[in-house]
């Protein structure tokens, strides 16, 4: 029986900059406030830590950084996918020398390739990097929906240690969790249908509301264990701040919302730029009534 890398919630760490450069010294704060407060899991250099824009060096400089401050109190998962296998193996294999405890391997976007060969990308990573690798499924990204088939040919690799699946489908999802189980953990990759994915057997979420809100999170995913009504309560009074992240593209507003905190400042890397006043506005109202 395979051990799951984690089970509750991981957040998708965003990055911080000052000046266009990665703002180590906020990074390692950042993951002693997610550690302390009760999270599960990191993952860096994913989506909302904006990976598209970093280069090599900084993807390794970000997993060493947050797996230092995390000395193993909480498994460290680094995203290191590129549109090539080679290189994405490569870099997977240093991020393992840098400390990261498992991969986040994300569909290479743009080239659009086939089943067969996702298949060979995502086992040539997990044998490459020889730690628990995480399927990462986003088509809304990637332009491509990982085929069941390749879930068929991965979930029996010894480092297969799940899916982060945000397609969006709960069908999706359904099938994942009822035909793998534990052989491929199922992780929800949209914060809003953490509920629903508990439910049909997932093990947790990769999350963005846990970059402001962590042990609320965490605390969510103990509470479908112990007391499925106040997981209910807390789930439904999570969505609307939930819904208001996701105005606008990620991780714009989670920047807004982290800097109204004090957790750090609001700067993004071009193209991505400072969420719409609009958003703001209804992002900080859904925060206010959060923490009442």
């Amino acid at each position: 029986m395979k051990k799951p890398l984690f089970k509750g919630a991981a957040t998708a760490l965003v990055t911080p900059f000052l000046s266009g450069k990665i703002d180590i010294e906020t990074l390692k704060k950042l993951t002693e406030f997610q550690i302390s407060e009760g999270i599960d899991a990191l993952v860096v250099c994913g989506t909302t830590g904006e990976a598209p824009t970093l280069s090599k060096k900084e993807k390794i400089e970000i997993t060493e950084a947050v797996a230092e401050v995390s000395n193993g109190r909480v498994p460290v998962i680094a995203g290191t996918t590129c549109n090539d296998t080679a290189s994405s193996v490569e870099l997977s294999r240093e991020a393992v020398r840098a400390g990261a405890d498992g991969i986040l391997a994300v569909t290479p976007y743009y080239n659009r390739p086939s089943a067969s060969g996702l298949l060979r990308h995502f086992l040539s990573i997990a044998e490459g990097a020889g730690v628990p690798t995480i399927l990462y499924n986003i088509p809304s990204r990637t332009g491509t929906d990982i085929p069941e088939s390749v879930y068929d040919g991965f979930a029996s690799h010894p480092m297969a240690a799940g899916v982060k699946e945000a397609s969006g489908s709960i069908s999706k999802c359904a099938y994942i969790a009822s035909k793998y189980g534990e052989d491929l953990p199922l992780y929800s990759g949209n914060d809003d249908m953490t509920l629903p994915v508990l439910a049909i057997g997932g093990y947790g979420v990769i999350s963005v509301v846990s970059n402001m809100f962590p042990w609320q999170m965490s605390d969510l995913c103990k509470l479908y264990e112990t007391d499925r009504e106040e997981c209910k309560k807390l789930y439904h009074r999570f969505i609307p701040l939930m819904r208001s992240l996701f105005t606008e593209t990620n991780p714009m507003p989670i920047k807004s919302g982290m800097e109204k905190l004090g957790l750090c400042r609001h700067e993004l890397r071009l193209p991505l730029t400072r969420a719409s006043a609009k958003c703001e506005e209804t992002l900080f109202a859904e925060i206010e009534r959060f923490v009442k």
